[in-house]
């Protein structure tokens, strides 16, 4: 069985070479081009990250070159993400040079959610050049959705935070084994699904998901203090460890360590514990033996119990 890979959010091309060392065999990063930056500002995400004040996107076409450069010499691909769940047909051309321009550095593979971009990619044959995987901010799916976007020129397909496993598995089935399938693993677990989310992750506001909130019935008056986002509550990064062995049963074999953005220290721990886990996995044969060896490896105080799913 093909050994779980792990892919993680990069937010700074000082972060490479760490990120590589802790475990991580791939990369994705944002990038926003002065040309988009100018023609739409931050109200028309490239990306679902409009932030530019920290380490959230790679800042320009020099620092592209420096991470050509460490990704020809340490061997991990960096996928750049275009995973807005819609663009206008105007904004097509411009994202489609800007592909084009990663991908004369080397960098061809892009993750996507609009189905309007793979259809205008598709249909002006330009797929071929191109590796494309399915974001998962895509919406839901199905096994003959899945088919048509193999039709399309897909080659990965992410499950998006809230699919069961067993869907997963039922869906990678029906692929045949024509492409390859990754799943959320660790962090940024979140209230939403990601395609219905229409909240700008932006330098001046907090996204819907970090605003405090008073949960009460229609009409109802409460006294009731406002419970803080689901984002700034204590251990609520998301984690999906326990159910690797059942992932890599189901046909997934990408795992997403999300974190474009977050403290460099925290990604290295994450990424190391992920890659710890796999080593695990690797080493027991069934899903209780491995799940008592990895808590006992990696929570010995017992874990948050914030589970991407639940087994």
């Amino acid at each position: 069985m093909e050994r779980m890979k792990i892919t993680a959010g990069l937010g700074s091309i000082d972060d490479y070479i760490p990120y590589v060392k802790a475990g991580a065999d791939e990369l994705f990063a944002g990038f926003v081009p002065a040309a988009w930056q100018k023609a739409y500002g931050p109200y028309a995400p490239l990306n679902r990250r409009e932030v530019l004040c920290s380490n959230v996107q790679l800042g320009s076409l020099s620092e592209l070159e420096i991470l050509a450069g460490l990704k020809a010499k340490y061997g991990a691909d960096t996928v750049f993400t275009f995973n807005s769940p819609f663009y206008l047909p105007e904004q097509y051309p411009l994202i489609v040079e800007t592909m084009s321009a990663l991908s004369e550095m080397g960098f061809s593979s892009f993750i996507i959610a609009d189905p309007g971009l793979l259809l205008y990619l598709h249909g002006h044959h330009l797929t071929g050049g191109f590796r494309l995987h399915i974001s998962g901010e895509a919406g839901e799916i199905s096994s003959p959705l899945m088919q048509e976007y193999i039709r399309l020129g897909a080659e990965r397909i992410l499950f998006h935070r809230k699919v069961p496993i067993g869907d997963m598995a039922r869906m990678a089935k029906a692929c045949g084994g024509r492409i390859t399938f990754e799943a959320f693993a660790m962090n940024e677990k979140c209230h939403f699904h990601g395609a219905w989310c229409a909240s700008l992750h932006c330098d001046m506001l907090p996204p819907m998901c970090r605003v405090p909130y008073i949960l009460s019935g229609p009409g109802e008056a409460t006294d009731a203090k406002p419970q803080p986002g689901y984002g700034d509550l204590p251990g609520m990064t998301g984690c999906g460890l326990c159910a690797l062995h059942r992932l890599r049963e189901s046909g997934v074999t990408y795992l997403k360590c999300v974190g474009r953005g977050a403290r460099s220290e925290d990604m290295l721990r994450d990424i190391a514990a992920l890659r710890t886990a796999l080593d695990i996995l690797e080493s027991t044969g069934d899903e209780s033996s491995y799940i008592r060896g990895m808590k006992k490896t990696l929570f010995p105080e017992g874990c948050s119990g914030n589970c991407y799913y639940y087994l």
